[in-house]
């Protein structure tokens, strides 16, 4: 696969009745979907556990959707969601001398390389904004804030 879109996060607006969620780039995986809910009235983003949303079109390079909430209200009008994806900063590939040869694998590596430059190129977007004063409703709340509630093979929503 190549990686013909810069896109590593969509967001949306609520209007009280939408329930499923479009977003229209590559998810490896549950557990590199993020889904944050942006209220400008109490400037704030919040977590909310991977029980409360499905994700569709993992693996898929022109996206899915998400399935928020599974019960109850949808996010009102005047509030945000956004779909994030967070990939881990790691390289699992390993190449043996006089082995044999994946180009497969090679693009995969490069195809995570870029997914992380997007997502490092998306949070210095958010962070330059916030330091400059511009409050963005990018629902893009810092990755590391979490990283110790975070639990391995769980997806999340910031509610």
């Amino acid at each position: 696969m190549t990686v013909t879109d810069d896109q590593s996060t969509v967001t949306a607006r609520g209007d009280g009745e939408t329930t499923t969620w479009p977003f229209s780039f590559y998810i490896g995986a549950t557990t590199q979907c993020l889904v944050s809910i942006y209220a400008p009235d109490d400037d704030e983003v919040s977590l909310v556990s991977a029980s409360d949303f499905i994700v569709t079109g993992i693996g898929l390079a022109d996206g899915g959707s998400v399935e928020y909430p599974l019960s109850g209200d949808a996010i009102t009008a005047g509030q945000f969601l956004t779909i994030t994806r967070v990939v881990p900063f790691t390289q699992e590939i390993a190449l043996k001398n006089s082995g044999n040869f994946y180009p497969d694998a090679i693009e995969r590596g490069f195809d995570e390389i870029t997914y992380q430059f997007q997502e490092l190129a998306e949070r210095t977007s958010a962070a330059a904004a916030a330091v400059g004063g511009f409050s963005a409703p990018t629902g893009i709340p810092a990755r590391d804030a979490f990283a110790d509630s975070l639990q391995p093979g769980i997806g999340y929503i910031y509610v």
